[in-house]
Protein backbone atom coordinates (compact mmCIF):
# COMPACT_ATOMS: atom_id res chain seq x y z
CA UNK A 1 0.00 0.00 0.00
CA UNK A 2 2.82 2.70 0.99
CA UNK A 3 4.41 1.82 -2.30
CA UNK A 4 1.71 2.37 -4.26
CA UNK A 5 0.49 5.94 -2.53
CA UNK A 6 4.13 6.68 -2.60
CA UNK A 7 3.75 5.77 -6.82
CA UNK A 8 0.79 8.06 -7.05
CA UNK A 9 2.44 10.82 -5.47
CA UNK A 10 5.95 10.51 -7.96
CA UNK A 11 3.69 10.54 -10.94
CA UNK A 12 1.79 13.86 -9.68
CA UNK A 13 -1.49 12.34 -8.86
CA UNK A 14 -3.69 15.04 -6.85
CA UNK A 15 -6.32 12.68 -4.87
CA UNK A 16 -6.33 9.33 -4.34
CA UNK A 17 -8.90 7.02 -2.82
CA UNK A 18 -9.11 4.24 -0.55
CA UNK A 19 -10.57 2.03 -2.52
CA UNK A 20 -7.70 2.24 -5.05
CA UNK A 21 -5.38 0.81 -1.88
CA UNK A 22 -5.32 -2.67 -0.56
CA UNK A 23 -3.23 -3.50 2.85
CA UNK A 24 -0.28 -5.66 1.42
CA UNK A 25 0.46 -7.45 4.98
CA UNK A 26 -0.59 -11.49 4.15
CA UNK A 27 0.62 -12.95 7.06
CA UNK A 28 -1.02 -16.15 7.80
CA UNK A 29 -1.10 -16.41 11.97
CA UNK A 30 -2.62 -19.53 12.22
CA UNK A 31 0.07 -21.78 13.07
CA UNK A 32 1.29 -19.69 16.09
CA UNK A 33 -0.15 -21.24 19.70
CA UNK A 34 -0.55 -17.23 20.60
CA UNK A 35 -0.43 -13.78 18.72
CA UNK A 36 -0.04 -10.41 20.56
CA UNK A 37 -1.13 -7.26 19.17
CA UNK A 38 0.60 -4.73 21.72
CA UNK A 39 -0.29 -1.26 20.84
CA UNK A 40 -0.07 -0.78 17.27
CA UNK A 41 -4.17 -1.37 16.12
CA UNK A 42 -3.98 2.45 16.10
CA UNK A 43 -0.22 2.42 15.28
CA UNK A 44 -0.42 0.80 11.63
CA UNK A 45 -1.35 3.70 10.28
CA UNK A 46 0.08 6.98 11.30
CA UNK A 47 3.42 7.63 9.03
CA UNK A 48 1.39 6.91 5.95
CA UNK A 49 -1.30 8.79 6.87
CA UNK A 50 1.20 11.74 8.22
CA UNK A 51 2.63 11.13 4.15
CA UNK A 52 -0.38 11.45 2.89
CA UNK A 53 -1.51 14.27 4.75
CA UNK A 54 1.67 16.15 3.78
CA UNK A 55 1.03 15.99 -0.04
CA UNK A 56 -2.48 16.52 0.04
CA UNK A 57 -3.55 13.48 -1.56
CA UNK A 58 -6.64 12.16 -0.01
CA UNK A 59 -9.12 14.40 1.46
CA UNK A 60 -10.83 13.81 5.12
CA UNK A 61 -13.54 11.16 4.44
CA UNK A 62 -10.63 9.07 2.26
CA UNK A 63 -8.19 9.30 5.21
CA UNK A 64 -10.95 8.38 7.16
CA UNK A 65 -11.79 5.22 4.94
CA UNK A 66 -8.16 4.31 4.41
CA UNK A 67 -7.58 4.21 8.32
CA UNK A 68 -11.14 2.16 8.87
CA UNK A 69 -9.58 -0.43 5.78
CA UNK A 70 -5.63 -0.49 7.71
CA UNK A 71 -7.38 -1.38 11.25
CA UNK A 72 -9.76 -4.01 9.66
CA UNK A 73 -7.52 -5.64 7.61
CA UNK A 74 -5.49 -6.12 11.20
CA UNK A 75 -8.08 -7.33 12.76
CA UNK A 76 -9.06 -10.01 10.40
CA UNK A 77 -5.28 -11.11 10.36
CA UNK A 78 -5.42 -12.40 14.11
CA UNK A 79 -6.83 -15.68 14.89
CA UNK A 80 -9.83 -15.74 16.82
CA UNK A 81 -9.17 -17.92 20.15
CA UNK A 82 -5.27 -17.18 20.01
CA UNK A 83 -4.72 -13.91 19.94
CA UNK A 84 -4.69 -11.57 22.71
CA UNK A 85 -5.04 -7.48 21.49
CA UNK A 86 -4.28 -4.39 23.68
CA UNK A 87 -4.67 -1.03 22.13
CA UNK A 88 -5.50 2.55 23.46
CA UNK A 89 -9.25 3.59 21.64
CA UNK A 90 -9.25 7.25 22.72
CA UNK A 91 -6.96 9.58 23.82
CA UNK A 92 -7.82 12.36 26.58
CA UNK A 93 -6.03 16.31 26.43
CA UNK A 94 -6.03 18.02 29.64
CA UNK A 95 -5.00 21.16 30.36
CA UNK A 96 -2.33 23.01 32.96
CA UNK A 97 -5.44 23.25 35.23
CA UNK A 98 -6.21 19.50 34.79
CA UNK A 99 -9.22 20.31 32.59
CA UNK A 100 -9.91 17.24 29.89
CA UNK A 101 -10.08 19.65 26.97
CA UNK A 102 -10.02 17.13 24.17
CA UNK A 103 -11.52 13.78 23.27
CA UNK A 104 -10.00 11.94 20.31
CA UNK A 105 -11.08 8.05 19.16
CA UNK A 106 -8.00 6.05 18.05
CA UNK A 107 -9.74 3.38 17.02
CA UNK A 108 -12.17 3.65 14.08
CA UNK A 109 -13.89 0.24 13.41
CA UNK A 110 -16.17 -1.70 15.20
CA UNK A 111 -14.00 -4.13 17.79
CA UNK A 112 -14.11 -8.26 17.78
CA UNK A 113 -15.95 -10.17 20.59
CA UNK A 114 -13.19 -10.33 23.57
CA UNK A 115 -13.17 -12.67 26.73
CA UNK A 116 -10.84 -11.59 29.96
CA UNK A 117 -11.02 -7.99 28.94
CA UNK A 118 -9.25 -5.60 31.35
CA UNK A 119 -9.25 -1.87 31.25
CA UNK A 120 -6.82 1.16 32.46
CA UNK A 121 -5.79 4.33 31.81
CA UNK A 122 -2.18 5.02 30.63
CA UNK A 123 -0.41 8.28 31.87
CA UNK A 124 1.15 9.07 28.57
CA UNK A 125 2.78 12.14 28.65
CA UNK A 126 2.57 13.66 31.99
CA UNK A 127 4.71 16.16 31.29
CA UNK A 128 3.51 17.90 28.76
CA UNK A 129 6.02 16.89 25.98
CA UNK A 130 3.66 15.06 23.64
CA UNK A 131 0.96 18.18 22.79
CA UNK A 132 2.91 21.37 24.25
CA UNK A 133 1.72 22.12 27.68
CA UNK A 134 -0.44 19.52 27.83
CA UNK A 135 -0.78 16.46 29.71
CA UNK A 136 -2.08 12.99 27.59
CA UNK A 137 -3.93 9.69 28.78
CA UNK A 138 -5.10 7.25 26.84
CA UNK A 139 -7.90 4.89 27.89
CA UNK A 140 -6.82 1.13 27.14
CA UNK A 141 -8.20 -2.01 26.54
CA UNK A 142 -6.62 -5.71 26.46
CA UNK A 143 -8.38 -8.92 26.03
CA UNK A 144 -8.51 -11.99 23.84
CA UNK A 145 -10.47 -12.36 20.60
CA UNK A 146 -13.40 -14.53 20.32
CA UNK A 147 -14.81 -13.26 17.17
Amino acid sequence: MSEKIYHYYKIGKKQIVSSDLDPDCRLDLTGYEMVVSLNILNQLDILLLDFVKEHQLMNEEELKKLRMKIQEHHLKMLPCEKSCIIFDYCERIFSDEDEQEQVNSTVFVSLPHMKNVQEWQWQFDSLGYYYNGKRVVFDVKAGIITS
